[in-house]
């Protein structure tokens, strides 16, 4: 669902003012359902609260964005609208001034979201190596950072909408249990012994390794 900057506004400003400003608020209304659809949809647990709190605060956001001095809501940007009458000089300058900030707010906010977006984006890596260096394993020595992220690449796989990536380590813990040794005495002779492997050639584990160590990945 799009969030219509233009039918809003439209509402409270004057029609001269509105289609003057009707260009640039139209890219702007693009840029913000594009970024709201991205803050939405970039590591969230629940898309539909986070855009249901987007929705709510929207009005809010471009009304401040446009930065009028004591309007901060739609009601408030109603009263300006009724109250202020400017003349033909005031008008141009005003014109002037909004373009100015809604540009430069606009700029601020692509900021805000690409570094908000990043920061998620490391937390959710950080959180998810932290899970696989948490698994009790024999097949991979996971105090080398190599494995961790091979493991976490091998993983990530296995990730769609009805199985997050703690369901997969989980599975995969279960899958790798370490075995407890035996009390029992066993006769060696009657006894075999299970090979446990290291992550090599059957996983991809040691071309990955060789990758890295060329410098290819």
């Amino acid at each position: 669902m799009e969030f219509k900057v233009l039918s809003v506004l439209k509402k409270f400003v004057p029609e001269e003012q509105f289609e003057a400003l009707k260009d640039d608020l139209g890219k702007f209304e693009v840029e913000l359902n594009k970024d709201i659809t991205k803050y939405v949809t970039a590591n969230t647990p629940n898309k539909d609260e986070l855009m249901e709190e987007a929705k709510k605060t929207a009005h809010q956001e471009v009304i401040s964005a446009l930065n009028i001095k004591n309007v901060s809501t739609v009601e408030q940007l109603n009263e300006h609208m009724k109250t202020v009458k400017l003349s033909s000089t005031e008008q141009a300058s005003e014109l002037t001034r909004l373009t100015n900030e809604l540009n430069e707010k606009t700029t601020l906010y692509d900021t805000e979201v690409a570094t908000r977006t990043k920061m998620e984006q490391e937390n959710k890596l950080k959180n998810e190596f932290g899970l696989i260096k948490s698994l009790k394993i024999n097949k991979y020595d996971l105090e080398d950072d190599d494995a961790v992220e091979f493991l976490h690449s091998k993983l990530s796989k296995q990730v769609n909408e009805e199985l997050p990536f703690e369901e997969v380590v989980k599975a995969y813990q279960e899958a790798n249990a370490v075995e407890e040794k035996s009390t029992r005495h066993v006769d060696p002779r009657f006894s075999t012994k299970k090979v446990i492997k290291s992550g090599g050639e059957e996983d991809g584990y040691a071309l990955y390794q060789n990758m890295k160590k060329k410098g290819i990945l």
